[in-house]
């Protein structure tokens, strides 16, 4: 194991925890896209191109925002070395896509733009809820697929385009309880 002055050791390789998560994303796109094994339909073809694209675009920009976000939520004013890290980036990818994957065939590519960048404030929050009650998770699991589906959960309600609240259907409101 490799020694750190700054904290004490290093917990694992971040070249390997890049790679796992590059394999996860990709098992995410299948899943996503191929969920639905009959693609008959040109309508689920759509849905199967949609998820795909979707399920880019949110752990897309879940990661690059986490990436920026991290020092100035975490580490605001604690006098702790500030630094970019590539498990921020690896996390803000994971959130990004557990918080797509219940709506990915149903909203607009904008639509999953948004929910990949709010997704990191849940994962913030996660992170600072998990520290303030004393929780240590090494890996930030329960931030990743805790508040991340959490947040999914949430996201259909607002952006479905058949239902959702941003749309003004009749039904608007109705997955919330409203």
């Amino acid at each position: 194991m490799q020694v750190d002055d700054r904290n004490g050791f290093a917990p694992c390789s971040h070249s390997l925890y890049v790679l796992g998560t590059l394999i996860l994303w990709m098992g995410w796109l299948c899943f996503n896209s191929c969920s639905g094994i009959f693609l008959n339909t040109p309508e689920q073809q759509e849905w199967a191109r949609r998820s795909m694209v979707n399920s880019i675009i949110a752990p897309s920009v879940g990661g690059l925002h986490a990436f920026f976000l991290r020092n100035y939520i975490i580490n605001r004013g604690e006098g702790k070395y500030k630094r970019y890290d590539m498990s921020t980036v690896t996390n803000g990818i994971l959130i990004g896509a557990v918080a797509i994957t219940g709506c990915c065939h149903q909203v607009e590519p904008w639509a999953a733009c948004a929910i990949g960048f709010i997704s990191i404030y849940f994962y913030m929050a996660g992170h600072l809820i998990m520290d303030k009650i004393g929780l240590d998770d090494a890996l930030e699991a329960v931030q990743v697929h805790f508040f991340g589906g959490m947040w999914g959960i949430i996201a259909v309600a607002f952006f479905s385009k058949d239902i959702g609240i941003l749309y003004s259907h009749p039904d608007s409101g109705r997955l919330l309880g409203i």
